[in-house]
């Protein structure tokens, strides 16, 4: 619900096509979560989502990535009251292996 709301928004509106692009590869991930109810969403599951779904398939930029997108939807979510705070907000980014190339 929550990003179907914010496709509806001046912010989304205010967005450059590169961006609302870019966001729509984050929603597709997250499409799995279409029917969790948002207020359900907490800190831990945002770390284990980010760890265990994405992290190991799409890689260390998307779920970064996703993280950010999804702390964005979060405090959107704020305003008309659907969540009182964002989840999402301070969870570490996975870095990169500095042993790999």
């Amino acid at each position: 619900m929550v990003i179907e709301q914010y496709k509806r928004s001046s912010a989304w509106a205010g967005l450059a096509q590169a961006a609302r692009t870019s966001y729509q590869r984050a929603f597709e991930v997250l499409k799995p979560l279409v029917e969790m109810p948002v207020k359900e969403i907490e800190r831990p599951f945002v770390v284990i989502l980010r760890e265990e779904k994405i992290f190991p398939k799409p890689g260390r930029w998307m779920a970064n990535y996703v993280v950010t997108v999804m702390s964005l939807l979060f405090e959107y979510a704020i305003d008309p009251g659907w969540m009182k705070t964002n989840p999402a907000d301070g969870v570490k980014r996975v870095k990169r292996d500095k042993k790999r190339p």
